[in-house]
């Protein structure tokens, strides 16, 4: 009975609005309350969920990306983009997917890349009569590749959840992102050729290394962080300090555009973003840990076996739940109150924790695309100032290649396993 009104006050709370965190943590503490469970307990719980040392990664990649989007980089990356691939049929939106790969190994956020440098992609697709629907769809579409590429807050979040190493998840990520971008460029091909797209002049020798050599040490924060965890040199936690450290050499020395007192707003967007991730964690490990209380991982895991369902049809019942839970939560929520409960279904059938976690943050970046919760999509069409309906009408195919590419990892598990076999 205590169990039914937890899940009711959590639902209610959830349907009438409530931030996540309030929900989570009203629904945990009517069923201590039912249950007469000591309240200090509820504290330790909560503190024992972002009493993580992989999670202070989180706000250190959250700054890293602020820093990079608050000065002069993000367009030195986008021209480098530009000379790269720009001169091929379909132009501009190579460049827009091209410039989130290489955005992708700084960032760990698709919502960071799609305000950054997604939105400046966008606007210069529309300059150029790409057409806005199309610009703001490709946009979104090439944001998904942020957390799949390294780094990742998603993975680190679900390292911290699943104890999962970092590392691998993060080398896990390398192969399907480029499967993503490589889809969607082979897309926008066929689609130039049909619509007539334009394209830039193919340049010169000259200015394609005076691109490289504007946009070279942004560039290298990628290779620094790989080449650091893959040696042993740092862990996955130490090289967000890196990559924070390394973004504002460059922006103070380098760059020298932004100054001392920026640092302070952009030290406030950090700790408001912080916050609200780590008060969202502490409140689901509250959750968590009355589900495990209950036994219900015990419960479902006993019923799938039972079931004589395989491992493929595992993958494939989680890969659709998922689905269906991206287009009606966000992000962190799927992370923190749904993953705990799939997580204990794993090691009895034989399913990697890496493997699952590139899949699971394969799943969450296209429900970032998807309505009526499509995070990015909503904030790309405040961008840009367009429609839903006209964005997804542009959108599904290249839905349908992010799908594909998410099918292919999960019956193909050597595309995410085979780089972290060497880590």
């Amino acid at each position: 009975m205590t169990l039914l009104i937890f899940a009711l006050v959590v639902i209610l709370l959830m349907a009438f609005g409530f931030p996540i965190f309030m929900a989570l943590f009203c629904g945990s503490l009517s069923y201590m309350l039912l249950n007469g469970i000591n309240m200090v307990i509820a504290v330790k719980q909560m503190i024992s969920g972002v009493n993580s040392f992989i999670l202070l990664a989180v706000p250190l990649f959250i700054l890293a990306a602020q820093v990079m989007n608050g000065t002069n980089i993000t367009k030195r990356l986008f021209d480098f983009s530009d000379k790269l691939v720009g001169h091929i049929p379909g132009g501009l939106s190579h460049v827009n997917i091209l410039s989130s790969v290489i955005f992708s190994g700084m960032s760990g956020s698709a919502i960071a890349d799609t305000a950054g440098i997604g939105h400046m992609a966008a606007e210069s697709m529309i300059k150029k009569g790409f057409g806005k629907p199309y610009s703001a769809a490709l946009t979104i579409a090439s944001a998904t590749i942020g957390p799949i590429i390294p780094p990742s807050i998603p993975m680190v979040i679900y390292a911290a959840l699943s104890g999962a190493s970092l590392g691998k998840l993060f080398l896990g990520g390398i192969i399907p992102g480029l499967l993503m971008a490589a889809l969607l460029m082979l897309y926008c091909f066929g689609v130039a050729v049909k619509r007539k797209h334009p394209r830039s002049v193919k340049p010169s020798f000259r200015e394609l290394f005076l691109a490289l050599r504007g946009a070279f040490l942004p560039l290298m924060t990628p290779v620094i962080l790989l080449t650091g965890i893959y040696t042993g040199i740092f862990t996955p936690t130490e090289a967000a300090a890196v990559a924070t450290l390394y973004a504002l050499i460059i922006a103070l020395l380098t760059e020298r555009d932004i100054k001392l007192k920026d640092l302070i707003g952009i030290g406030h967007k950090v700790v408001v973003s912080t916050g609200t991730i780590m008060i969202i964690i502490a409140a689901a490990q509250l959750f968590s840990w009355i589900i495990a209380r209950e036994q219900i991982p015990k419960i479902l895991t006993e019923w799938v076996i039972g079931a004589n369902l395989s491992r493929g049809q595992v993958l494939l019942v989680l890969n659709i739940i998922l689905l269906i839970f991206g287009c009606l939560f966000d992000t962190n929520t799927i992370l923190l109150v749904f993953v705990p409960l799939m997580i204990p279904l794993l090691g009895p059938l034989g399913i990697d924790l890496v493997h699952f976690g590139v899949i699971l943050c394969v799943n969450l970046m296209i429900g970032l695309c998807t309505p009526p919760f499509g995070m990015a999509l909503f904030l790309i069409s405040g961008l840009v100032k367009v429609g839903i309906m006209d964005i997804l009408k542009e959108l599904w195919p290249m839905l349908i290649a992010l799908l594909a590419v998410l099918m292919m990892i999960t019956w193909l598990p050597g595309l995410v396993l085979w780089l972290p076999g060497y880590y």
